[in-house]
């Protein structure tokens, strides 16, 4: 039995993390006083160190006993590590079987059984197929994100909604919506910047919290650049630093402006020319985003058809292994922003 005053040591590529990988430094990190995970990685690696260290520390976050290293590979990965940790370590850890460099880290050597299911190469192999082995930092950096965008009472809940559901994963709901609901005065309220920053911080939170659960794609209500849109009409002027919330999307649906005119319960909805410029402006973003988009236009089951089919479409672009491709780096979402 290792002893809790003891220090010991976890390398590999994990490249991606997964389950697997949290199973081994989760039973290494009970068996010693303090953890060192090394992520070891070479220049041309397709995951960024960034992104793994990511990973296991969103992972760990609760456990500050255990700490993380991006380690360069160089010609000797064992000297580079050690290098790295600067101090000894008393065991080394590995998953059972495994005969590599990393098992000679230290004097003793702790093998830790496998966890059953988990398969590295199955996952490097198709991410999108195999999220169940992933945890959901890792998770959320892999599922493909969707955003909907259009003027005001064009759908856009709805189509964010039932595409949710026809695709069996989760969707985020326009925290604005929520937020102005709760105002005690909302016809008379005074915007201010800080309104925005609280709505699109939140906004990206309950984005990032959904991704963790989505079932390859996450579909979002409305994004920070819509909230900065708002920001200029509320308030007169256009906010800058509100674009620290923006986020790329693999994919933009934008709900067209061919469905009548409702007002809401907040009675702020805007009607004719604003709408029209709302569109436009949304349609712009769409194209200079560089991603791909598609415009949502006749009834219900029409614009849902187009949507699924858009989404199939861009999925299909990361199939296989290039769902590792473009991944964001997981976001801190285990505390509610305000």
């Amino acid at each position: 039995m290792a002893s809790p005053e003891s220090r010991g040591v976890a390398a590999g590529r994990f490249a991606p993390f997964h389950r697997g990988h949290q199973h081994l430094i989760e039973r290494a990190r009970g068996l010693v006083g303090a953890l060192d995970v090394a992520v070891v990685h070479e220049p041309d690696d397709v995951l960024a160190p960034e992104l793994r260290t990511g990973w296991i520390r969103d992972a760990f976050a609760e456990h500050p006993q255990v700490q993380v290293h991006a380690v360069p590979a160089g010609d000797d990965p064992a000297a580079a590590v050690l290098a790295r940790l600067g101090v000894a370590p008393d065991i080394c850890f590995t998953g059972a079987g495994h005969d590599g460099w990393s098992a000679a880290l230290a004097e003793r050597h702790v093998e830790i059984e496998r966890l059953a299911g988990i398969d590295s190469e199955v996952v490097r192999a198709g991410a999108l197929a195999a999220l169940d082995q992933l945890p959901g930092g890792t998770r959320a950096s892999v599922v493909r994100r969707v955003c909907v965008l259009g003027a005001e009472s064009t759908g856009k809940t709805t189509v964010a909604r039932d595409l949710a559901d026809a695709l069996a994963t989760v969707w985020v709901p326009e925290y604005g919506r929520d937020y102005t609901e709760t105002l005690p005065d909302r016809l008379r309220y005074v915007w201010t910047t800080p309104d925005f920053e609280i709505i699109s911080k939140r906004q990206n939170w309950n984005e990032d919290r959904a991704a963790r659960y989505a079932n390859r794609v996450v579909i979002v209500d409305t994004d920070a650049f819509a909230t900065s849109l708002f920001h200029e009409l509320y308030v007169g002027y256009r906010a800058p630093e509100l674009d620290a919330y923006l986020r790329r999307y693999d994919l933009y649906l934008l709900t067209s402006i061919d469905t009548p005119f409702q007002m809401d319960v907040t009675g702020l909805r805007y009607d004719g020319d604003t709408r029209a410029y709302m569109d436009a402006t949304y349609h712009r973003h769409a194209e200079e985003s560089g991603a791909p988009w598609a415009a949502l236009q006749g009834p219900p089951q029409e614009r849902l058809r187009t949507a699924g089919e858009a989404v199939a479409a861009m999925l299909g672009r990361y199939a296989g292994p290039a769902a590792l491709t473009d991944l964001r780096a997981p976001a801190p979402v285990r505390v509610a922003a305000r």
